[in-house]
C-alpha cells in the first residue's frame, strides 16, 4: 500500500512536540515523517545553529527536533504551522510536503511556541487545545547574532525585612559557575529488562524504558509527549534538567555508547 500524501495545501477546514524551549532560531535541515510513533504520523523538523531566545530551563544544544502531529486540517497544530510559513511567502503554492521541502530547507527562521484553542468538539463540547509550532520570520543570513541573550525563568529571591540598624554592605558580584544537576532518585531495576511500554508503568519507568537505545534529543522527543508522563509534573522537572538521567547513571541502570545514545542494563 503506498504511503498516504502529506498535505501542506488543501487541507480540510473542519500536537506539536513540546520542547522545553519558547522561541529559537534555527537553521531546517530536514524533515522526517515518523510512522512508527504510538501517538500517529508525526513530523519532526531538525534544526541546527540554533539560539535560544526564550526558554524556561537552559537548552545547553546547539539543535532541536521539533515534533509536529500530522492532521490534514487547517485547524489543527499541523495547519497552523503550515499557515504561518505561508504567510511568509514560504512555499505558499506547494501541494504538499514533498513540494515544500524544496522552499523550506536550509533557511534560517525564528520560531515560536504557545498553547492554543481549535475550537469545540461537535459532540462533547470540549475545547481542543495544543501546543503549535508558529515560524515567525525568516532571518537573514548574519541577523541570528544580533539577538540578546536568551531569557530564562529565575526564581525571585524572597524579601527580608532588616533587623536594627541598616548597614550598607557592597553587593557580591555574581560568579558564573556551571552546575551539573543532582541526581533524582532513580527507579527500581527493571526486572527482566522488560522494555515495552505497559499501562501500569510509573512515569519513572516509562521514562526509563523510553530512553533505551535512543539520544537525549530523541528521548526528548517521545518523553516529553508520553501521556504517563506528562500526568507527573513533579515528575517532568526531572526530565527537563536532566537530573533523571544522572540518578539513571550514578546507579548503574543506563550507559552511554560514543554515539549519544542510552542503553538500559538493569
Amino acid at each position: 500500500m503506498p504511503a498516504p500524501e502529506i498535505k501542506w495545501s488543501g487541507l480540510s477546514t473542519g500536537g506539536a512536540f513540546k520542547v522545553p524551549v519558547i522561541a529559537f532560531i534555527g537553521r531546517l535541515t530536514s524533515i522526517v515523517e515518523d510512522a512508527g510513533s504510538q501517538f500517529g504520523l508525526r513530523l519532526i523538523e531538525k534544526y541546527d545553529q540554533v539560539q535560544i531566545l526564550e526558554s524556561p530551563a537552559p537548552w545547553p544544544w546547539a539543535t532541536i527536533d521539533i515534533s509536529i502531529k500530522y492532521s490534514d486540517r487547517e485547524e489543527s497544530g499541523w495547519g497552523r504551522h503550515v499557515a504561518s510559513a505561508k504567510v511568509l511567502g514560504i512555499a505558499a503554492q506547494a501541494p504538499n510536503l514533498a513540494a515544500a521541502k524544496a522552499e523550506l530547507i536550509g533557511k534560517m527562521y525564528e520560531l515560536r511556541q504557545k498553547d492554543e484553542t481549535y475550537g469545540e468538539d461537535a459532540k462533547t463540547g470540549q475545547t481542543f487545545h495544543g501546543d503549535v509550532w508558529r515560524f515567525v520570520r525568516v532571518v537573514q543570513p548574519g541577523q541570528a547574532q544580533t539577538f540578546p541573550q536568551p531569557q530564562y525563568a529565575q526564581p525571585q529571591p524572597t524579601p527580608v525585612q532588616p533587623v536594627g540598624p541598616q548597614v550598607a554592605i557592597p553587593a557580591q558580584q555574581p560568579v558564573a559557575q556551571t552546575q551539573s544537576p543532582a541526581p533524582a532518585p532513580a527507579p527500581q531495576a527493571t526486572g527482566g529488562l522488560n522494555l515495552t511500554p505497559d499501562p501500569s508503568d510509573t512515569a519513572a519507568i516509562r521514562a526509563k524504558k523510553l530512553l533505551n537505545g535512543r539520544a537525549l534529543n530523541e528521548w526528548l522527543g517521545v518523553a516529553l509527549i508520553d501521556d504517563r508522563i506528562k500526568a507527573d509534573p513533579a515528575f517532568i522537572n526531572s526530565v527537563y534538567d536532566q537530573s533523571f538521567i544522572v540518578g539513571l547513571k550514578a546507579s548503574g541502570q543506563v550507559t552511554q555508547g560514543a554515539d549519544g545514545k542510552f542503553q538500559v542494563v538493569s
